[in-house]
């Protein structure tokens, strides 16, 4: 029960530190998910596409998760290897949860610098937090982006 609660906090911290922006400058989009060229509606565990009407194909970063990678360079190799079996893993279990088609609203963050949307996902049949989600099931961790905030060690020291 204490781990539980560990991961709670780190959660809620991870959002807390993760997101920058003022809460004007956060928009609520729908759209759905859809397919890659490879069919799936999941690059990896953490990013997917979302169709949002009248803007196109947005490619949505998950805020706040990180997952095991499906494709990444290795110094010294030719070509991408995934951080199998974990990666594939994490990204079928993030495709079971919002398979292609499915209805979404997107908490829009802004961009990172390489063009992707950042920001929640939330499944508008059950409003259910996609993100918090991969995090429960144990296939994403909470990811504390700190470089802009000046993040200290006493941040993320448990409580007695």
């Amino acid at each position: 029960m204490k781990k539980l609660k560990g991961i709670s906090a780190v959660f809620i911290l991870a959002v807390l530190f993760q997101s920058t922006l003022t809460l004007a400058e956060v928009r609520y989009v729908r759209g759905q998910t859809i397919a890659n060229s490879q069919g799936d509606p999941v690059t990896d565990g953490d990013t997917v596409r979302v169709a949002v009407p009248g803007e196109g194909t947005l490619k949505i970063r998950m805020m706040s998760i990180d997952t095991p990678e499906l494709h990444m360079t290795v110094p010294g190799q030719r070509g991408y290897v995934g951080q199998q079996p974990w990666g594939g893993q994490a990204a079928t279990y993030l495709a079971q949860l919002i398979p292609v088609g499915t209805p979404v609203i997107l908490e829009d963050r802004g961009t990172d610098r390489y063009g992707r949307t950042l920001g929640r996902l939330y499944r508008e049949s059950d409003n259910a937090d996609v993100n918090y989600l991969m995090t429960l099931s144990g296939w994403a961790t909470p990811y504390i982006y700190c470089e802009e905030h000046g993040c200290s060690p006493g941040d993320f020291e448990e409580e007695n």
